[in-house]
């Protein structure tokens, strides 16, 4: 009975450890790879819930439109017109 209380208890203590480390996936990196596919890495595996679950991502899309030309605005690129920004991603 002795060996079976520790293996509940060590049983129980890598359970509650490894709930306690766990943090929120942050987003590291994101690449257009197709015309319409986005390619997003996180910081560690994520896994999908096996029940629906409403969740978002929020990505921001910008078009430099010139004003000589109205068919400018037909580009939308991932990111942020802002210099120096590849993406912007908001976590929620």
């Amino acid at each position: 009975m002795n060996m079976f209380n520790r293996f509940i208890i060590t049983t129980l203590l890598v359970l509650f450890t490894s709930q306690v480390f766990a943090t929120k996936p942050l987003l590291t990196n994101a690449k257009r790879i197709d015309h319409k596919t986005i390619l997003i890495t996180f910081d560690q595996p994520v896994k999908m819930p096996e029940y629906p679950v409403n969740k978002g991502l929020s990505v921001n899309l910008y078009s430099e439109r010139d004003p000589q030309n109205p068919a400018s605005t037909l580009t939308y690129y991932l990111g942020s017109a802002m210099a120096n920004a590849d993406f912007f991603f908001q976590n929620r």
